[in-house]
């Protein structure tokens, strides 16, 4: 008997993926040539993607309260304790276990404990050796006021979706994040992005008045 594990990084823990092969399996499978694409295969249905939608309460001044997620039975939210972080001003909503090549519905739910400016970025989480590009679209928010939520507006110059801005956190990405009119849940176009190059858009928040916002997700095995 032969025990594989493949270990899989992930930002909080490390989980591991244990195959079991016996006698004669075994024995067919390295004949054929097939073991690794057989560990290939269960580590890339493990390895899912990861959407992540991050709040910023611009320097502090806006912090957060009443959280709350859903989108899967893995999706969670919560504050950020970065030493550039004053309070709780910034806070991480993570959508996993998340079904491959197929549009969810995922969302969050926050209160403000002040009125101000809070920065929305649309991302993914980091992944090992790839990009792990994801498509967001019919973005809406309620208790807000946020513009051009289907990303069907698009400032051809600067290849994004109008009022919103990119941002990427490492020098030469291979790919930057903007629009795709290739995968979109309803209309034309969708948002393109990945955990090094995200997009955001600034709201205007009230002080104790419930923001929800939801959006839909896709991104491809």
């Amino acid at each position: 008997m032969v025990r594989l594990t493949c270990p899989r990084r992930m930002p909080d823990f490390t989980t591991k993926i244990t195959l079991t092969l016996k006698g004669n399996t075994m024995i067919k499978l390295i004949k054929k040539g097939l073991l690794l694409t057989t560990i290939f295969a269960i580590q890339s249905l493990y390895a899912g993607t990861t959407p992540r939608i991050d709040l910023y309460g611009l320097k502090g001044k806006v912090q957060f309260k009443e959280l709350k997620v859903f989108g899967s039975d893995k999706s969670k939210i919560q504050l950020a304790r970065w030493k550039w972080v004053k309070g709780d001003s910034y806070a991480l909503a993570t959508f996993a276990g998340l079904q491959v090549n197929t549009w969810t519905q995922v969302g969050l739910k926050f209160t403000p404990t002040s009125t101000g400016k809070v920065r929305l970025l649309i991302l993914g989480q980091p992944e090992r050796n790839r990009e792990g590009i994801i498509y967001f679209d019919n973005l809406e928010v309620k208790g807000a006021e946020l513009f051009n939520q289907d990303f069907e507006e698009i400032d051809p110059s600067r290849k994004l979706p109008i009022l919103w801005k990119r941002q990427n956190i490492k020098k030469n990405v291979e790919t930057l994040a903007g629009y795709s009119r290739e995968y979109k849940k309803n209309g034309n176009i969708s948002a393109l992005v990945h955990h090094d190059s995200r997009l955001f858009q600034t709201i205007e928040v009230e002080k104790d008045k419930p923001v929800i916002i939801e959006v839909w997700v896709y991104f491809k095995s």
